[in-house]
């Protein structure tokens, strides 16, 4: 994050997902019809054996104009890949990647949401992700160790404190 040179940062995992065509170009055809927004959400694809399933809370968020940061979709659509993140904000908060067995990217992008004054959706396809099957070996999400339930347990830890602090803030805000 603070070597990076762009005005928006995204990640990509290094197991076979990929970018569609032109999902940086709609991103950053939504970033200047939004007037940049903090984070923006597209659609994500997952494929698997079985074939292409389109992710339905990332549809929902990916066709709205604006997000709130309490939006109840949100929750369900922690992956990292499917967003950009404006990487000002990201310094401005000191947000780091959690090295976490599970659930790191809940525990990086659901902080930073509550932190945003501006979520736009891109209503494009951004990413494929090719979700591994048991028989071609376990990922690191799909085991079970006292380490994955302890990494489980500090990433709702972090997530609920983000939360509370996103509360108290949005109360205050609109309690006059």
């Amino acid at each position: 994050i603070e070597i990076a040179q762009g005005d928006y940062i995204g990640f990509l995992d290094s197991d076979g997902d990929t970018f569609n065509v032109d999902a940086l170009k709609n991103f950053e055809d939504t970033i200047n019809n939004y007037n940049n927004p903090d984070l923006v959400i597209g659609r994500q694809t997952k494929i698997d054996p079985w074939g292409n399933h389109s992710y339905v809370n990332a549809k929902m968020l990916s066709n709205a104009d604006s997000i709130e940061p309490h939006n109840k979709w949100l929750i369900w659509t922690m992956s990292l890949m499917n967003k950009v993140f404006s990487r000002k904000k990201l310094l401005k908060n000191g947000l780091k990647m959690n090295l976490l067995s599970y659930g790191s990217d809940g525990a990086f992008v659901l902080p930073f949401a509550y932190s945003c004054d501006n979520i736009a959706g891109c209503p494009h396809e951004i990413i494929s992700y090719n979700k591994r099957i048991f028989s071609e070996g376990y990922s690191i999400s799909q085991t079970s160790t006292i380490e994955t339930l302890n990494d489980y347990l500090k990433v709702h830890d972090i997530i609920y404190t983000a939360f509370i602090e996103y509360s108290i803030k949005y109360r205050n805000k609109y309690s006059n």
